[in-house]
């Protein structure tokens, strides 16, 4: 069976919600007195260059807001 070509196995594409950003513990701390979650940008310069202090259900409102319902089409592409 000299030159046979086997197919790889498929590798399914990942669901939106696994395609969402992660985020990167590195740049997250909680700040247990004042009850705080900072997260700091990556960037040097920018508009979104800083570190941005806000309530932990905000943080957590702002990471699932973008997770659609079952069954929920995000984007339809009617492109070529």
């Amino acid at each position: 069976m000299r030159g046979r070509l086997v197919a790889p196995a498929r590798v399914p594409a990942p669901s939106y919600r696994e395609s969402i950003a992660p985020v990167a513990l590195e740049r997250m701390s909680y700040e247990a007195e004042s009850e705080w979650v900072t997260y700091c940008s990556d960037k040097a310069a920018g508009p979104t260059a800083d570190a941005e202090r806000v309530d932990p259900l905000e943080f957590l409102a702002r990471r699932v807001t973008p997770i659609p319902d079952p069954g929920q089409v995000m984007q339809r592409s009617y492109g070529w």
